[in-house]
């Protein structure tokens, strides 16, 4: 038997850092307390994080966690994604009862715990995959075979899928495979290409290239948008860069465990 995929492995829903054992959806009355719960949480981590202006932050955990969450592709995920949370943070998931939240009163305690979960997201579920997801996706226009699931892309493009940059947004009530194309660039760097951009993939004649799933495509567009609100992106596109460099810096910057983790 073959060994499965790394894409496989991580998965394509952000699923990495959860525990999928098999537990039912959370009840209404469960999560109808929890989701405040999990966002009061995360506020409190947030604001505390901006006091500290002293040094700029590579990127923004706690808005990382939250972004998470809300770009989740399923229900089933953002209850796991919520049980997760809560388990690695050491707090209730559903609180006292009675909208009695007093466990929360003390979530200094719980500081470690939280950007401890928030770090084991960013490194074992963001970033193999964006490590991963779009050389999976996609093959540059410059002559190399196309395999299943694959998109033709110019160079540029191609370059800017593959950092996040770009992503395909669904058109409703459209012929199946219809996309806007859309960008985080501004417009004064891509004077040349007038996004966002409306393109439908065709099936071939011989059937020999599938056109991209469109739940992949979902996978990059959620991921996309996460990694810029949290600035995750700019923190995994340097370490990537050091990864491509293969050289460890003399002053110790060089987050060797990461680079280890993606050989």
């Amino acid at each position: 038997m073959s060994a499965p995929s790394p894409l496989h492995r991580h998965q394509s829903s952000l699923e990495g850092v959860i525990d999928f054992s098999a537990e039912a959806p959370l009840g209404t009355n469960q999560r109808s307390n929890a989701k405040p719960r999990f966002y009061r949480i995360v506020e409190h981590f947030g604001a505390s994080s901006a006091i500290d202006n002293s040094v700029p932050p590579l990127y923004e955990l706690p808005r990382l966690v939250r972004c998470t969450y809300e770009y989740a592709l399923s229900d089933e995920f953002r209850d796991n994604f919520l049980r997760a949370f809560f388990q690695a943070t050491a707090l209730s998931l559903t609180g006292q009862g009675d909208n009695n939240d007093g466990d929360l009163d003390n979530l200094e305690d719980s500081r470690s715990l939280f950007f401890g979960f928030a770090s084991y997201l960013l490194d074992h579920s963001f970033l193999p995959i964006a490590h991963i997801l779009p050389h999976s996706l996609i093959k540059a226009n410059m002559g190399y075979k196309l395999l299943n699931n694959a998109i033709t892309l110019t160079s540029f493009i191609y370059i800017a899928f593959n950092n996040f940059k770009i992503f395909f947004e669904p058109i409703p009530n459209q012929q199946p495979y219809t996309y806007r194309i859309k960008t985080f660039y501004h417009c004064c760097l891509i004077r040349n290409l007038a996004f966002p951009i409306i393109r439908t993939f065709y099936l071939t004649d011989n059937r020999l290239i599938d056109p991209p799933l469109p739940r992949l495509l979902a996978v990059h567009r959620a991921i996309a948008h996460i990694l810029r609100l949290s600035r995750a992106g700019e923190y995994i596109d340097k370490l990537l860069q050091d990864m491509d460099k293969q050289g460890i810096q003399a002053d110790g910057s060089t987050e060797l465990d990461k680079l280890v983790k993606l050989g």
